[in-house]
């Protein structure tokens, strides 16, 4: 599985509905176009996972859609979920995008939490990963520094600073200190 492009879409997503947040015309349009642009990411890699023989990865976004349903091979728990929800998405996106059509507000809401829905139940579908629990430190190399830049967020999320910022600190020695031996390493191997 190609981790990094699914963390991608979960910060896309992210960054759409903070645009969404804002809650004026510009930022409504820029959180679907924003929301639809992570639902391809993610279509995208999906296609990547699970290739159809002799078919080429399609451009279009409907079509990508229609890729990953031929790969389930009639196999329904493999469709793309959501697809009547998502081509609307792609419509509102196209008309904001192409045609400057901003969109209702409450039609914007309710789309990203389609989204959402489809990253929810798409995310296991396909990766067998939980969305909500993606994060950008899944992309960490070190495992002891992953592990306590996830027991810094979870501090975060219970609201226990200083529970954060120690972990956080703690993350920061123990990178120095894995990059400090692999120079070490390097530099030993190089002759005085």
């Amino acid at each position: 599985m190609d981790i990094h492009q699914v963390v991608m879409c979960r910060a896309l997503y992210a960054e759409a509905e903070t645009y969404l947040a804002r809650n004026d015309g510009i930022h409504v349009g820029l959180a679907v176009s924003i929301a639809q642009d992570s639902v391809e990411l993610f279509l995208r890699a999906v296609m990547k996972e699970y290739p159809v023989p002799g078919q080429k990865i399609p451009d279009e976004f409907i079509k990508c859609m229609d890729y990953i349903d031929i790969a389930a091979n009639g196999d329904e728990d493999k469709y793309v979920p959501f697809r009547a929800k998502l081509i609307e998405l792609n419509k509102a996106r196209v008309n904001f995008k192409h045609y400057g059509l901003v969109p209702d507000k409450t039609d914007a809401r309710r789309m990203l939490a389609h989204v959402e829905d489809f990253f929810d139940v798409a995310a296991e579908r396909f990766f067998n990963v939980r969305f909500s629990e993606l994060s950008i430190t899944d992309l960490v190399i070190s495992s002891a520094v992953r592990e306590r830049l996830n027991l810094a967020h979870e501090g975060l999320r219970e609201g226990e600073v200083e529970k954060a910022l120690g972990h956080s600190a703690e993350s920061v020695v123990v990178a120095s200190g894995e990059l400090i031996a692999l120079l070490s390493a390097r530099s030993s191997s190089w002759g005085p």
